[in-house]
């Protein structure tokens, strides 16, 4: 580590930026298999990416289980199979944070650290990575898993700002949240609105699904 007390310096080989299926997987790759120095770092406090953050009830994978593995963690998979066809968000957590632990990244993964910008130097074919930690990376090697899931997009349309009731996105669902009872308008009618919207009907939710067309 070179730098002052304020700015704090890290030479690696690699950094992975976001610590979701691919970033897990390329810190693997090239720390476990290339033995290169290498470190993640992911904003939030918890490894899984998209399955870190969509924790709203009933979540789960739109492909069947058996593509949700690692090809390089055949053995885990096989001591601990999946339970149901579709995998739940869950037990997919689950298995990320056994990955990371049998695999001993953890050490290598710096949690609650958000990369706020990057240059690249041509002259020393090295990049210059900073965060919000007041860390900054110097490596040869830049990796983004950001993926496209991780953001949530809060849709505007007129009359959102009069609207007295809680606003909930499923990508970032609150802890919190109890639905038992309320009345819920769903807006969308893709994989996550249909599952939602069965997951209402269970807590005897009185919903509304708003969809721009019939078809799903």
């Amino acid at each position: 580590m070179n730098g002052t007390a304020q700015e704090q310096i890290h030479e690696l080989d690699a950094l992975v930026v976001r610590a979701g299926f691919g970033g897990i997987c390329m810190l693997y790759k090239l720390r476990n298999e290339l033995g290169l120095d290498a470190v993640a770092i992911d904003k939030v406090g918890g490894v899984g990416g998209t399955w870190y953050w969509n924790k709203y009830p009933g979540a789960l994978s739109d492909s069947e289980g058996f593509v949700y593995q690692y090809s390089f963690d055949r053995g885990l998979y096989e001591q601990t199979p999946w339970k149901t066809k579709f995998v739940t968000q869950p037990e997919i957590l689950e298995y990320l944070n056994g990955v990371v632990d049998r695999y001993s990244l953890r050490e290598s993964i710096q949690l609650e650290t958000g990369m706020t910008d990057a240059e690249f130097d041509e002259s020393s074919g090295t990049w210059t990575v900073r965060t919000d930690r007041g860390v900054t990376y110097r490596c040869r090697f830049l990796f983004t898993g950001l993926g496209l899931l991780s953001a949530t997009n809060m849709p505007s349309f007129p009359g959102i700002e009069t609207f007295e009731g809680r606003l909930v996105h499923t990508g970032a669902w609150p802890e919190d949240l109890d639905l038992t009872g309320k009345r819920v308008g769903v807006i969308g009618n893709g994989s996550t609105g249909d599952i939602w919207e069965r997951e209402a009907s269970t807590r005897r939710s009185l919903r509304y699904a708003v969809r721009r067309s019939r078809r799903r």
